[in-house]
């Protein structure tokens, strides 16, 4: 297992740990697995994409019998919490085998990237409603190679051994040290800086009341190295990193909605402001033109430099030779 691999198992557990998750993954399982079909291929795992917002919708059966929305939403565990789970599982799904790991938790980041997110306004920090961090590692041994050949030092990333058989401190008692490896990739991070890609996905269940909030943090990203000149006492970026200096950065929104979605159109107010995000919009049905892509588009549009390769190699390749890194994601037809 890689640095990589790790990040994207422990984010995976801890969906699986939110209780309003787990709950609803009684049903959702079964309708994914029902989506997926038992021959499935890697186009039926990204075409899942197309059918979040059914996945989500099939534990809301109890707003038939009287409840209010928000009451079914509690019964049923479908909270905004759980859709930002199902998407960083969905997500990292088509990820795996990739350079890219979706975090649902800014703490789980490594730290100069969440420095670089960071907006100061005079001493003050303010932060982004960053819901989910996509981060594309670059192309080094230092996050591709086991764990075990990964050396940890008090002086940064160096010296690296590819060759190595030195466990180096990663692991205690058969296990890996997650502090560890979080004071490595912080390192490396801090080293190999312009070399990192960022995604910053704003996960939300309901489209009308929030797409002013990712509108206006894209502007503000936007405006970069240039935001004091636009906007004074304020700039992008702390203690010594900001997203300017990455190699790329990209904001989008990702609805369900729970807002009818036959009253989204062209020239509806919350179509028009997510339209020209830098990241894109999307939702959890298949693509409607002009409103909204499908989530499997995201990749396409922002994360295709993560795969070595295509989308299908990649996936195909983790279905008939690396089935073992589909286990974690607890669908019975992987196990």
């Amino acid at each position: 297992m890689n640095i990589i691999e790790f990040y994207r198992q422990d984010v995976i557990e801890n969906c699986f740990k939110t209780k309003s998750f787990s709950n609803a993954w009684e049903v959702w399982e079964k309708v994914i697995i029902q989506k997926l079909g038992k021959d499935y291929n890697w186009n039926d795992i990204l075409n899942l994409g197309e059918n979040l917002s059914d996945v989500f919708f099939s534990t809301r059966g109890d707003v038939e019998e009287g409840l209010s929305v928000a009451q079914a939403n509690s019964k049923a565990s479908t909270s905004g919490t759980a859709w930002e789970c199902l998407v960083t599982w969905y997500l990292n799904l088509v990820f795996l085998n990739s350079r890219a790991v979706v975090f649902k938790k800014t703490s789980d980041v490594p730290s100069p990237l969440t420095d670089g997110l960071k907006v100061m306004h005079n001493n003050t920090a303010t932060n982004s409603e960053s819901d989910l961090i996509v981060v594309i590692f670059p192309k080094i041994p230092h996050f591709s190679d086991d764990l075990l050949q990964v050396p940890l030092t008090d002086n940064r990333s160096k010296p690296y051994v590819p060759d190595g058989n030195k466990p180096a401190g990663l692991y205690k008692s058969g296990s890996p040290k997650k502090v560890n490896i979080d004071k490595y990739a912080a390192k490396v991070c801090e080293e190999y800086y312009g070399k990192f890609e960022m995604g910053v996905i704003q996960c939300k269940t309901n489209w009308n009341e929030n797409s002013q909030i990712p509108m206006l943090w894209d502007i503000v990203y936007r405006l970069g190295k240039n935001i004091d000149r636009d906007i004074p006492n304020f700039k992008v970026g702390s203690n010594g990193f900001s997203i300017i200096q990455l190699k790329r950065f990209t904001y989008s929104f990702l609805t369900v909605p729970t807002n009818s979605r036959e009253n989204y159109k062209a020239t509806t107010l919350a179509v028009n402001r997510v339209r020209n995000l830098s990241g894109g919009n999307y939702w959890g049905f298949p693509d409607k033109q002009s409103v909204a892509s499908s989530t499997k588009q995201i990749f396409d549009n922002n994360f295709m430099s993560a795969f070595d390769g295509s989308i299908r190699q990649s996936l195909q390749n983790v279905i008939e030779k690396k089935p073992e890194l589909l286990e974690g994601f607890q669908l019975e037809v992987f196990k």
